[in-house]
């Protein structure tokens, strides 16, 4: 059914219990290729507002480090996970794009048959009531299925 699967994480629980799902998925189907990613846009403080007047440029750059340091984290846990359970996975830690705008392109440019994502992660209260949820984006945008897990 499923062939190509893009799976986001961003280390929370609900990402893991998705986790697990990807692996059911690949385990009983025809997948050919899994793709985990990371964004660490959803995690920074806004680049382009009055921020930049605030937070100094060296201390910004610090911030961003640590962000992919811990992004990097995220994928190397995913990818033990899925080595244990005898999957083979590309990781991709994407520092462009909010984890939704990577999701949709992936999509449209690659060809992934389905999304799979849990139903919250590490976010702002705010903003989920302003912008929604990650999930909600990526249902909203996507041309493909998206898995949602709780």
């Amino acid at each position: 059914m499923y062939e190509k699967v893009l799976f986001a994480t961003d280390g929370s629980e609900n990402a893991k219990r998705a986790e697990q799902r990807v692996i059911e998925l690949a385990k009983s189907g025809n997948i050919i290729k899994t793709v985990v990613f990371h964004s660490i846009l959803h995690q920074l403080i806004a680049q382009a507002t009055p921020q930049q007047d605030i937070i100094p440029a060296d201390i910004y750059q610090k911030i961003l480090q640590e962000v992919e340091a811990y992004g990097r984290s995220i994928l190397a846990n995913s990818k033990e996970v899925f080595k244990s359970a005898g999957i083979t996975v590309d990781t991709r830690l994407i520092s462009d794009k909010s984890p939704e705008q990577y999701a949709i392109e992936a999509v449209k440019k690659e060809g992934f048959d389905i999304i799979v994502v849990g139903c919250k992660g590490h976010h702002s209260k705010i903003k989920e009531i302003v912008l929604g949820t990650v999930p909600t984006r990526i249902l909203h945008g996507s041309r493909c299925d998206v898995l949602v897990v709780r």
